[in-house]
């Protein structure tokens, strides 16, 4: 069916409405919507969950880069507290006057720094704002400690796939297991998030804390995942969101939250 242009501006004077004065009220919101553009553009820039997500959004891609670089080799990750620059990152963080808490060194000139452009600021989450005593920290990310090694192995967590090629994300699948993710201020130290996992028959089951993530925004936490997406995640047990106390190790190491930790667990590894 059509309209002759006649009838349609009749129909619009009979409304109340000239086509011009249609045009003009379009035209005006038009106006508004780009005037209001900037500041809505402001407020995502300004939210600390979008740039926290963006930090591990160009983690996940320079850690993909990496591998493509090396063969599908995926950067290590580094447990305990090397110096090694083969580790995506190096160093290790405390509350006292350590002075690897201000050193980007240890970021910028480590496997990653050149792939970042040596930017250390992607390393830090901006809703971690409890200083060090020598100063604000430079890292507030973690690695999943079944990528890139086999730590979790070598510490008795038997039965369960490490990620050492990018090939290697087959179960639970690229989509559904975490590469880097926020720790909790007062868990994090080295730069591996380590589960303790449960006998590989009864996975995904909950275990008790042996890292816990952190849940700086609005009691949600960040991670990236293998396929390259990245995602805030809301933690339902109160004894995932425990207060920053300027302790390690955190008070919620060996306690058990029955409903985060299964998730965290379930995306973390699967049993061989």
């Amino acid at each position: 069916m059509s309209i002759h242009p006649k009838s349609l501006k009749s129909a619009l004077r009979s409304g109340g409405f000239t086509l011009t004065e249609l045009l003009v009220v379009v035209a005006m919101i038009g106006l508004g919507a780009l005037m209001l553009a900037p500041a809505l553009a402001r407020t995502r820039t300004n939210s600390p969950t979008i740039q926290c997500l963006d930090n591990l959004s160009q983690l996940q891609r320079v850690f993909t880069m990496y591998a493509a670089d090396y063969n599908g080799q995926l950067v290590s990750q580094n447990f305990g507290w090397s110096t090694s620059n083969t580790a995506w990152c190096v160093g290790r963080l405390d509350w006292d006057t350590r002075m690897d808490n201000t050193n980007i060194a240890y970021l910028v000139n480590a496997a990653l720094g050149s792939y970042t452009g040596k930017r250390a600021a992607v390393y830090k989450c901006p809703s971690d704002r409890v200083a060090s005593a020598v100063g604000p920290r430079v890292r507030s990310y973690s690695m999943n400690g079944f990528v890139g090694g086999t730590i979790e192995n070598s510490l008795g967590i038997t039965g369960y796939r490490a990620y050492l090629k990018d090939t290697d994300f087959t179960l639970p699948g690229p989509a559904q297991t975490f590469v880097f993710i926020d720790e909790h201020p007062d868990s994090i130290n080295d730069a591996c998030l380590q589960q303790r996992m449960p006998a590989a028959t009864s996975w995904p089951a909950a275990t008790v804390w042996e890292d816990v993530p952190a849940s700086y925004h609005v009691g949600s936490g960040c991670l990236s995942f293998a396929d390259g997406h990245v995602e805030a995640h809301k933690w339902v047990d109160a004894n995932t969101q425990v207060p920053v106390q300027k302790v390690n190790p955190c008070s919620a190491i060996n306690t058990t939250s029955p409903n985060d930790n299964a998730w965290l667990v379930a995306r973390a590894s699967a049993p061989l």
